[in-house]
């Protein structure tokens, strides 16, 4: 997961590279807490293929599938390249997760490439910009980016007015619960 991680958000000159962002560790504790588990997934079948409009439709919980694809996607990489994902350069790392995300490569048994992709993509993307208090976003590094003030004790009338870009910090859920607790 580092490994595509730090690929999907390299270190420029906006920002530092995913895993010193944190979106790994936001993966793994979504992974480790009730989401990954499948609590509010239905899981009693039938299991048929439906269309993107109907959401997730596998009967595993999405830790399940995370560890599925990433297995099967080392297995596409050994046989295309003779090692697994985090051994492959930039370039053949980009060619599988394209390949990945277009549907152009398939997992063994049946298990579907591209819900695993929508799923990756989708965790990565909520690790970057989630509050940093689920473990990603460090730093604002994802909110700076695009330029949101993140969550804030009071917005003045004044701020409201200005024309200029809003620089106060950001507040997290863990600062703000914590200032609760002092006041």
């Amino acid at each position: 997961m580092e490994a595509l991680v730090d690929h999907m958000v390299p270190a420029d000159e906006l920002t530092p590279k995913g895993t010193d962002i944190g979106i790994n560790i936001y993966i793994d504790r979504a992974l480790a807490g009730a989401w990954g588990k499948g609590d509010r997934l239905y899981n009693q079948g039938p299991w048929k293929l439906g269309v993107p409009s109907q959401g997730y439709q596998l009967p595993l919980t999405p830790a399940q599938l995370y560890r599925a694809g990433i297995a099967a996607t080392n297995v596409l990489c050994q046989k295309a390249y003779g090692k697994p994902f985090d051994r492959l350069d930039e370039t053949q790392r980009e060619e599988i997760l394209k390949g990945l995300s277009s549907g152009k490569l398939s997992f063994e048994g049946g298990l579907l490439a591209r819900v695993f992709w929508t799923t990756v993509y989708q965790t990565v993307m909520e690790g970057m910009f989630a509050d940093p208090i689920y473990g990603g976003n460090k730093d604002f590094a994802g909110w700076r980016l695009v330029g949101f003030p993140g969550a804030q004790p009071i917005f003045t009338p004044e701020d409201l007015k200005s024309t200029q870009a809003f620089t106060r910090e950001p507040i997290t859920g863990l600062q703000s619960r914590a200032a609760t607790r002092e006041g």
